[in-house]
């Protein structure tokens, strides 16, 4: 995977992160990925 982050301007910004019950585990999602991947094959 490959992410490119640039500046983009100086702009002030206001972030809340998500409650936890919005969000889930990243390594989870993409063994979950993983395995439709593998069931297709």
């Amino acid at each position: 995977m490959t992410a490119d982050c640039s500046d983009y301007g100086t702009a002030a910004i206001t972030v809340t992160p998500p409650p936890a019950s919005d969000t889930t585990d990243f390594g989870d999602a993409l063994k979950g990925i993983a395995g439709s991947v593998d069931s297709a094959s």
